[in-house]
Parts: C-alpha cells; structure tokens; sequence
C-alpha cells in the first residue's frame, strides 16, 4: 500500500499536469489516511511532498502548473472553474512553489505559452502589448473579482512595458551612434544605401579603394 508520501508526492504531480480526476481520487485517499492517523493532526503536512523530486521534475511540474493554470483560469471565465476549486488548487501547489526550480519553471511556462502572442499583428507596439498583456493576466485564476482585475491590470501593465523598454534601447542606440567610430561608419553606411539604392554595393567598393 503507498504510503501517504507517496500519494501526496503523485497528487502534487497529478495536479500539476493537470489530471483533475487522479488528483481527485488521491486527495481523498490523503483525507482517509489522515482521519486515521494517530497522530491526531490531520491539516499539517508531515513531511515535505518535494523531498523525493529532483531539480528537473519541479522544474516540469512548475511548467505544467503554469499551463494547467491557464486552462483553469479560462474554464473559470466560463463558470467551469469555481473559486474553491483554484483555493485548493493553491493549497497543494504551495509547496511545489516553495521550491526554487518550481518557481522558476512557472514562470519559464507561462513565457511558453504566450510567446506565440509575439507574432501578433501589432503586438509589438505599446497598444498592442498593453492588450495582450491584459488578456493573459485575465486567464490566470484567481480567488476574487478584485484579484482578476489586479491580474488584469499587472498584465496590461507588463505587456505595454516590453515594446515601451525596447524602443526606449533603440532610441538610446541611435542617440549614442554619432560618439562612435562603428555607429558613425553604421550611419554613413546608411546614408549610402539611400543615396545610392542598388548601387550602394559599387560605391561602396570604390570609397574603400
């Protein structure tokens, strides 16, 4: 028979990745074991469910939860999802996000999943990343209205940060290029394209002659 590190080790590995009815299934057996414990504590964890994971499996499990979490947030946008469904989700995913390579692989997973979004039209503009941002703070399941609004916010927020951050670096590079020798031969390299369309290669050549 497993032992309830065993099964609490499986119902933290099942809920990562998702398998709602197996996870189910072993918290209820997790309850029975407890009721008839004698220690007579039956709410604290006796023992840490990631002791026996490795770096590279909480590192998984920390990307599946970031994907099974989506899944979550967007059944709770259509009423599949309650809010004590993402309560006890939280209750055994804490100690997977305890751990340094689940945290790590959370975040890795959710970039995962909203990379796509980058080939968007428009989502590399302020606008565009602001509403992408959104959206994807919207899909996170949250516990209260006011949590899905704060998620939606940061997300906005977040989203309109990156094409913000990455014009502000490009506005940098091209106000610094006049201070240097190779911004200035980048600048005169562009001057002769213009100029010279097709030909820029032969002028080119002939400058260096």
């Amino acid at each position: 028979m497993a032992t309830l590190d065993q099964l609490t080790a499986a119902l933290v590995k099942a809920d990562a990745a998702g398998a709602t009815e197996d996870a189910r299934v072993l918290a209820s057996e997790i309850r029975k074991m407890r009721a008839g414990s004698a220690s007579g504590n039956v709410n604290a964890y006796p023992f840490d469910p990631m002791r026996d994971m490795t770096r590279t499996e909480r590192f998984l499990s920390g990307v599946g939860k970031a994907m099974t979490d989506v899944g979550r947030g967007a059944g709770q946008l259509v009423g599949a999802v309650s809010r004590d469904d993402v309560r006890e989700a939280r209750a055994l995913d804490s100690p997977l996000m305890n751990t340094t390579a689940g945290t790590v692989g959370n975040v890795a997973g959710s970039l995962a999943m909203f990379a796509p979004t980058a080939m968007v039209p428009g989502a590399n503009t302020i606008g565009g990343g602001a509403l992408l941002g959104a959206a994807a703070g919207m899909l996170q399941p949250s516990m209260s209205a006011g949590e899905t609004i704060g998620n939606t916010v940061f997300g906005g927020v977040a989203g309109a940060a990156v094409p913000a951050t990455v014009r502000g670096a490009r506005a940098i590079r091209s106000a610094a290029e006049p201070f240097y020798q190779s911004g200035r031969d980048a600048i005169v390299g562009r001057a002769i394209r213009r100029a010279a369309g097709a030909d820029a290669p032969a002028v080119a050549n002939r400058l260096r002659d």
